[in-house]
């Protein structure tokens, strides 16, 4: 529908051969800020939060969960979307409705499809056409278009023979369809294309043309990211440059700073006068959400980044996503079962070091994780234990571990000291060593 995409920057591609086919199998949790796992990494989906709950699937069904990990809402559901003012749509039997946040069934399930609310209204699909309904479920706009848009200023993107155009919210055309591609309005305007060519629509329908332009992202922090001869820069609501194109890449705008990326490959930041304020080594690094970026090297895995180039979470995950509402999700699967745990670690006065050598931290004991009659050992290193089921959740991570499974910390107890213990009943292994990180 719209070809006006985001991308991450340097998205990494990797490859591999196996003799057999394999299949990866996703598994999905969540860190908080300090890069501790606050929901264990365990569901086949979650969402990002919003509104205090995500999405999450488990046995081929989806519900929802606080961010305790507590599944307030039942997982009773084929398909769900995130809770948007209040409502959140939910599928089942092929057919979509809305329930609330006690799961009741408000909006009935009679719709093909159906968008999230924005300002009282979201799109519905119908026998093959779109339409809008109110929160009560009312039809404001019956379902005569082939195509439907919700922008975010009250104006109802339709398409209509292939063409975009905009109703108000009582179904009337303001706009009329003569576009290939929308987006949404912020701040008064919203970038639109009418084949290779884009232009800046304000809300009473005048157009700014943008020239000599080969993509254009959306408006973000006043700013939209465009592209001329293979270079990034930014133009601001009139089309003026304010950001030349220099730049191999670029993310839009977020809370004032952009990662772009030079031409030796590498990512650094800069703020809206187009200053660098952090030079990093990274080759991949997402926009910045509640004060924190995605970010990778070509060696590590992902961690977190704040505004001043410095790594807050260190990069031993395997995948992960952006922060939303404190939390993060990250995930790992049965091809990559654990994070880089032996590669990076961040020391109490955080420097990185690598984990090979761990002589800084002290003995503190010994993590034992429980499946029936196998038994994972995890020796812990640190300063104190503060969380012992988030540690456990942290060597579930690291050890691959899946399943249900108890655990059990014992203080000042090595791996050997554990298989003298319990040597009767159960099948015991070492799995190394796991640090605090305090």
């Amino acid at each position: 529908m719209n070809n006006l995409k985001k991308k991450f920057l340097g998205a990494l591609v990797l490859a591999a051969t196996f003799f057999l086919p394999v299949t990866a199998q996703e598994k999905y949790g969540f860190i908080d800020k300090q890069g501790e796992i606050i929901i264990p990494v365990s569901y086949d989906y979650c969402s990002a939060f919003s509104e205090g709950l995500t999405v999450f699937k488990i046995y081929g069904k989806m519900g929802y969960l606080d961010k305790n990990g507590q599944d307030v809402i039942k997982a009773n559901f084929d398909n769900c979307n995130s809770f948007h003012e209040g409502l959140a749509a939910v599928k089942n039997n092929g057919k979509y409705g809305f329930i609330d946040k006690t799961g009741t069934v408000v909006i009935p399930q009679t719709f093909d499809d159906l968008g999230d609310f924005v300002n009282g209204m979201a799109s519905f699909k119908l026998n093959g056409k779109y339409g809008y309904i109110d929160t009560k479920g009312n039809q404001v706009v019956l379902p005569v278009y082939d195509g439907a848009y919700y922008n975010n200023v009250g104006f109802l993107g339709f398409k209509k023979d292939n063409f975009w155009g905009f109703l108000d919210k009582s179904g009337k055309i303001i706009i009329p369809p003569v576009y290939s591609s929308i987006n949404e309005f912020k701040q008064g305007v919203a970038i639109v294309g009418k084949g290779d060519e884009y232009f800046i629509l304000k809300t009473d329908g005048t157009e700014i043309v943008l020239k000599n332009v080969a993509s254009v992202s959306n408006f973000s922090c006043g700013l939209a990211k465009f592209e001329r001869n293979n270079k990034s820069g930014f133009i601001d609501k009139t089309g003026t440059v304010i950001i030349e194109p220099t730049f191999k890449d670029a993310n839009d705008f977020s809370e004032d700073v952009a990662t772009v990326r030079n031409d030796n490959g590498k990512i650094d930041i800069i703020n809206l006068k187009g200053e660098t304020i952090a030079k990093t080594n990274q080759v991949s690094l997402t926009e910045f959400k509640s004060g924190l970026a995605l970010t990778s090297t070509e060696e590590d895995g992902w961690g977190y980044m704040n505004k001043e180039g410095k790594i807050v979470i260190p990069q031993v995950f395997y995948n992960a996503n952006e922060f939303s509402e404190g939390l993060a999700i990250i995930k790992t699967d049965n091809l990559h079962p654990s994070p880089k745990v032996t590669k990076v670690k961040t020391s109490p006065n955080g420097v990185q070091y690598s984990t090979a050598d761990m002589s800084e931290f002290t003995q503190l004991g010994s993590m034992l994780i429980i499946q029936n009659t196998t038994m994972y050992v995890f020796e812990i290193k640190g300063s104190s234990v503060q969380n012992e089921s988030a540690l456990a959740a942290k060597c579930v991570l690291a050890g691959g571990i899946s399943g249900d499974y108890k655990f059990n910390y014992k203080n000042g107890n090595n791996c050997e000291t554990i298989k003298n213990t319990f040597r009767q009943g159960f099948s015991i292994y070492c799995k190394g060593t796991i640090s605090t990180g305090n």
